[in-house]
């Protein structure tokens, strides 16, 4: 089958959730499906990367479209009807392509990655068209505005939330939508029963993920992610402040690690005896497997978190809040453990760091689940039939 994929950042590096989503994709749909990439490039240096991802495509087309430009873009679009981030990716050109490169390469199917390039797919009649949502972008917004004390920042997230609310009955006109959680698509079913939504979770390479033996750093908790995506700097700040301290009155060794790219200088004072701020590493298993803990205190989002999935793969004990887990089929108090309130986060984390045999009960459960239900090859077998049945 010769695939389109549309996306909105070319899909490499892989410092974030959805580069890293559309990349296992398409390098495992590869293997046994001729893939056609078309994505934006917001800095002209970003050209290099399609070598990489030249590997598993047999055409890559990119379009330039700097910050700026998107920035008038959404400025112009604050005036419209549309969401703020469909209004930032507008591009003439990009229209163009998609269209040309229809023409050309008489593809058997479009998958488009997220909502925000839908104006470039919603009315093409031929072929048949999927959107890979991924998250419920007006739960996540409806989440985020709630949230926030800011003023102005909840205005904003209050506009853009009912625009996209709205915007999203686009879906229809799609032969079929993913997203990578139930409660993502249990909200959009209960807007309109008639959608076909899947679910294609965030998955990983398993082989990425093998245990290795590795001197654990004591009483060492570690959160990862990319720093700039705003509620992975949010959940840092709220462990910092509400959790750490209490989890230090129990466990004076215990060491927080805060491992990922693009830390904010906020985020670079908060370094101390017990604070670690890593910066991105290389190898993050390694990271992992010097954990005794990792922790997921996110407060609001939508999807799938796949920090989960990566460090429950190598058999680390995951604490997370209800939003931090939601979506991922993990018992709590058997493959991880959900906690409600600061308080109880803070006595799971000092429950596992002073007792080994609950760390490997619960990491080991959670291995073996991830490791059932997670991997990418069960995940694109599972896309292949969802194609061929369209």
């Amino acid at each position: 089958m010769k695939i389109l994929f549309i996306t909105s950042r070319i899909p490499y590096p892989l410092f974030r959730g959805d580069k890293l989503r559309v990349y296992n994709l398409i390098r495992n749909l590869s293997k046994s499906n001729e893939i056609i990439l078309l994505s934006f490039v917001e800095n002209k240096s970003e050209y290099e990367l399609q070598n990489e991802l030249a590997k598993y495509c047999t055409r890559i087309e990119l379009i330039y479209l700097p910050v700026w430009k998107s920035v008038i873009n959404s400025v112009l679009g604050f005036f419209s009807k549309l969401p703020i981030q469909v209004k930032y990716y507008n591009s003439k050109k990009m229209n163009t392509l998609v269209k040309n490169v229809i023409q050309e390469e008489k593809p058997d199917l479009i998958h488009t990655h997220l909502i925000r390039m839908a104006p470039y797919t919603f009315d093409i009649d031929h072929p048949k068209k999927v959107i890979d949502l991924t998250d419920a972008v007006s739960l996540y917004l409806k989440r985020f505005q709630k949230l926030t004390k800011n003023p102005f920042l909840k205005l904003f997230l209050l506009i853009e939330k009912n625009r996209m609310y709205k915007y999203e009955k686009i879906i229809q006109k799609y032969d079929r939508a993913f997203v990578c959680s139930e409660i993502d698509k249990e909200y959009l079913l209960s807007r309109n029963t008639k959608l076909k939504i899947n679910l294609v979770y965030n998955g990983i390479e398993l082989e990425n993920y093998k245990t290795k033996k590795h001197i654990k750093r004591l009483n060492s908790i570690i959160f990862t992610g990319n720093m700039s995506y705003y509620p992975n700097s949010d959940a840092v700040e709220y462990f910092v402040k509400e959790i750490f301290p209490q989890i230090l009155l129990k466990v004076p060794s215990a060491k927080f690690y805060i491992v990922g790219q693009n830390p904010s200088s906020k985020i670079i004072k908060m370094k101390s005896q017990n604070i670690i701020v890593t910066g991105f590493v290389k190898d993050i298993c390694s990271e992992y497997l010097q954990s005794d803990i990792a922790v997921s205190p996110i407060r609001y989002g939508a999807g799938t978190l796949t920090k989960i999935l990566e460090s429950s793969s190598l058999g680390i004990p995951v604490i997370a809040t209800p939003i931090g887990s939601l979506g991922l089929n993990l018992q709590h108090n058997k493959e991880i453990l959900i906690a409600n309130s600061k308080e109880e986060f803070a006595d799971y984390a000092i429950k596992l760091l002073n007792s080994k045999k609950e760390r490997e009960r619960i990491g080991i459960n959670g291995k073996k689940k991830v490791r059932d239900l997670y991997g990418l090859g069960k995940i694109t077998n599972d896309l292949n039939k969802i194609y061929s049945q369209l």
